[in-house]
C-alpha cells in the first residue's frame, strides 16, 4: 500500500514539473511574440514616415517614459509589498531594535508612495506626448 502510494506520488510531483514547464514555455512563446509585434510595429511606422526623427519622436514619447519610469516602478510595487502590520516582510524589532524597524517601515512607505506617485504623474504625461507627437507628425 505505500509503495503504490509512494508511486502515486511521484508521478503527481512529475506531472507538476512538466506543468511548470509547459507554463514556462508559454510564457516565453508570449514574451517573443510581444518583442518581434514591438519590432515589427516600429518598422512599420519607420516605412511610413518621411524622416527617422518622426520614428524616434512616436516611440520616445511613449516607450521613454514607460521603459523608464512606470515599469521599474510597477516592478517595485510588485516585488516589495509591504505585510499587514505594515512592516518588512523579515520584521525582526528585537534584533535590529524597535527604532530602525520602524524608520525602515516609514521609509519603505514612502518609497512606495514616490513609486505611486510617479505613476499617476506620468501615466497621462506619456499618453500626452503621445498624442502631441502623432498629431504633430499626422495632422500638421
Amino acid at each position: 500500500g505505500d509503495a503504490k502510494a509512494d508511486a502515486d506520488n511521484q508521478v503527481t510531483a512529475g506531472d507538476a514539473g512538466q506543468e511548470e514547464d509547459a507554463g514556462a514555455e508559454g510564457t516565453t512563446c508570449s514574451r517573443a511574440v510581444a518583442a518581434v509585434s514591438i519590432f515589427w510595429s516600429g518598422a512599420a511606422v519607420a516605412c511610413s514616415v518621411k524622416s527617422i526623427d518622426v520614428v524616434w519622436d512616436l516611440l520616445g514619447s511613449s516607450l521613454s517614459i514607460l521603459l523608464g519610469f512606470l515599469i521599474p516602478c510597477a516592478s517595485y510595487l510588485v516585488l516589495c509589498p509591504i505585510t499587514q502590520d505594515g512592516g518588512d516582510d523579515n520584521n525582526n524589532a528585537a534584533a535590529v531594535g524597535i527604532v530602525e524597524s520602524f524608520s525602515r517601515s516609514i521609509k519603505k512607505k514612502l518609497c512606495r508612495i514616490a513609486a505611486w506617485a510617479i505613476i499617476i504623474v506620468l501615466t497621462p504625461m506619456m499618453v500626452i506626448c503621445t498624442c502631441n507627437a502623432a498629431y504633430n507628425t499626422f495632422l500638421r
